[in-house]
């Protein structure tokens, strides 16, 4: 019975013809009616069991199948009822199947049972899949969308890069291997080489000889080793804009596990911004230097103004008392030794008016040369030549650490015959005088002239707030004035210069006087 179906079944699917198609309806009216109720079970079972093969081999082919769970019990329910309808239709014939059968209508019961269920807790799930048309649909309108921001996508893209080369700064990107791979338009404002001839290589390999090239790398790997961005300034010498500075900020570039993939380098021109703070801080400092030397000579005019208060009053209060005297005397003699102290009180007046007058005339002939140490210093010799020969005086000079500077002649005439005439008058009396004069540059360019003499010496820890003052004096020569030093003084602080010494009793002093023949710095006392 079993191959009659099965010849049955495949005569409907292999033989279309008509005479067939009539002679199978021949033998199925011929059988009787349980023969046919055998057949149409043998029939169920073997499509049922065709049906679980297909959905079988359909999930196992397809890698995404949705529900696939379901799919497999489905065909699990397709198997077992093919089994439970094969075995009832043989169980008929054989006794011994029957018990069989009952389990398996027992195991399909429990199948459906459970296809049921689960069937019932997908069903929304299942009303959520979309057939062809809307997938089709679904693909065509996720497709218009992503070609939509595709479009918007490249247009921001073009947009930024147009941003990007059109920034002033020079924006570069490094990756982890320490090579350019991106540079935008503003690399040709600081260096010949283009961006083509850099990208995938090291900046090393492409600025060798760069002063910051090393520099450069390191930051960049302390970036890509803590993830933290640095900002440092360079000043160097481009091939575009000549001496420059710049500001270079160097960002970490992460990726979505946190972890730096790149590193920006973004190098900004503060070239403008820093000569304009050098220039304000220049200003600044000349303001400060005028400042001090305003301050200088509001001493010197405070100082200029005692004296004359002093002295000159001192002097005419004498002149005025003396006067008196001689009008009221009348003895000869008593006049005489009156008109004596007159003369000698006048003498005196005319020496500080003379003094007064020298303070004063700092501020004048000051036309600037340039100027050989030796040959004004000789100059001055030959013109101390009777005192240097009377004294035995011995002077020296090595002028090689500067043989030259820009200066007004009379001032230094001024310096070398007061450092000259100060040596041999205040020389010892138990040694001849050895006055050596020598010069250097130190680190800043300024001129250092030194006078070193083997005289009395002065006792700085007495004197040294009044050496450089107006009409003081340390030691009892008859001749000596106090005002040598003092010119000496204000001469070199008008040019913005300083005077110093360095001296103990009785071993010498050295005087060291620091030019400074910046053009800021040539501004008389006079000026306002």
């Amino acid at each position: 019975m079993v191959i009659l179906s099965i010849s049955l079944y495949s005569s409907i699917l292999t033989f279309p013809s008509l005479p067939y198609a009539y002679g199978f309806i021949d033998v199925f009216f011929s059988i009787g009616t349980q023969q046919l109720a055998q057949l149409s079970f043998i029939n169920i079972g073997i499509s049922f069991l065709v049906i679980a093969s297909m959905i079988l081999y359909y999930v196992t082919r397809k890698r995404e199948t949705p529900l696939k769970k379901l799919y497999l019990l489905f065909a699990a329910l397709l198997a077992t009822c093919s089994m439970a309808f094969l075995v009832q239709t043989i169980g008929f014939s054989v006794q011994q199947w029957q018990p069989f059968s009952s389990y398996l209508w027992v195991g399909t019961a429990f199948l459906s049972t459970t296809s049921v269920v689960i069937f019932y807790r997908l069903f929304p799930q299942v009303l959520t899949l979309k057939n062809s048309y809307q997938l089709n649909q679904i693909i065509h309108e996720k497709t218009l969308a992503l070609e939509s921001a595709n479009k918007k996508l490249r247009d921001n893209e073009a947009l930024l890069t147009a941003l990007i080369n059109h920034n002033p700064d020079v924006i570069v990107m490094m990756d982890k291997n320490l090579t350019y791979q991106y540079i935008n338009d503003s690399l040709a404002s600081v260096t010949d080489t283009s961006a083509k001839a850099m990208i995938g290589k090291r900046p090393d390999e492409v600025f060798p000889n760069h002063t910051h090239t090393d520099l450069f790398i390191k930051s960049i790997q302390s970036v890509f080793a803590s993830g933290e961005s640095i900002t440092y300034e360079v000043e160097a010498n481009t091939e575009t804009q000549g001496h420059s500075y710049f500001e270079m900020r160097l960002v970490p570039l992460t990726n979505i596990t946190n972890e730096v993939a790149g590193v920006l380098s973004i190098t900004k021109d503060i070239t403008l911004s820093r000569r304009n703070q050098l220039q304000l801080r220049s200003t600044i400092e000349q303001m400060e230097q005028l400042n001090n030397r305003l301050e200088r000579k509001r001493g010197l005019l405070q100082s200029f103004t005692n004296i004359v208060s002093h002295n000159l009053r001192s002097h005419t209060s004498s002149l005025n008392s003396l006067i008196g005297l001689y009008q009221r005397s009348n003895e000869p003699d008593r006049k005489e030794q009156l008109l004596q102290m007159v003369f000698k009180v006048a003498a005196q007046l005319n020496a500080t008016i003379t003094d007064l007058g020298e303070v004063l005339n700092i501020n004048n002939n000051q036309q600037w040369h340039t100027l050989q140490f030796e040959t004004v210093l000789k100059s001055q010799i030959d013109s101390l030549g009777a005192q240097i020969l009377s004294t035995k005086a011995d002077v020296t000079y090595n002028f090689e650490g500067c043989t030259a500077i820009d200066y007004p002649k009379i001032y230094l005439e001024s310096i070398f015959l007061n450092l000259l005439t100060n040596a041999i008058k205040y020389r010892s009396s138990t040694r001849n005088p050895k006055i050596h004069f020598s010069t250097h540059k130190n680190e800043h360019g300024h001129i250092h002239l030194i006078c070193k003499d083997n005289g009395q010496g002065i006792d700085l820890a007495l004197y040294g707030h009044k050496i450089f003052s107006m009409h003081q004096t340390f030691h009892k020569n008859d001749d000596a004035r106090g005002i040598g030093l003092f010119i000496t003084k204000q001469q070199i602080l008008s040019l913005g210069g300083s005077i110093h010494v360095d001296s103990r009793p009785d071993e010498g002093a050295t005087f060291t006087i620091v030019f400074n023949d910046s053009p800021a710095e040539r501004i008389t006392i006079g000026d306002s």
